[in-house]
């Protein structure tokens, strides 16, 4: 785990990550891209979810993919969970061998 806190005390996604996957894909994306936005944080390169239903292929323009997909193609990726799942989300991000996991909270 790299952060457990709120995001504008997360000092690595805000200076030093290159590549950031926001997981879950619900109700709570669209405030918090917001709250990327207003700190300047510009790396996210996917949002990912397990339950992906929706025929929407991207978020503002942000691609969205499955976790599965993610942990494929980015591997080396900084992951933001925020939402209501973050303790199932961290699990299977562990159990697929994803150190960098930033839990965000409100």
């Amino acid at each position: 785990m790299e952060y457990i806190g709120s995001l504008e005390y997360d000092t690595r996604l805000r200076n030093e990550a290159e590549k950031i996957i926001i997981c879950g894909a619900g109700k709570r994306l669209e405030p918090l891209l917001s709250e990327f936005q207003i700190l300047g944080i510009k790396n996210i390169i996917c949002v990912c979810d397990n339950n992906i239903t929706s025929t929407r292929e991207d978020m503002d323009g942000i691609p969205i993919c499955s976790l599965n997909t993610a942990f494929e193609k980015y591997r080396d990726a900084d992951f933001v969970v925020y939402n209501r799942y973050a303790i199932e989300i961290c699990r299977q991000l562990m159990d697929n061998g994803i150190s960098k996991i930033h839990l965000l909270r409100r």
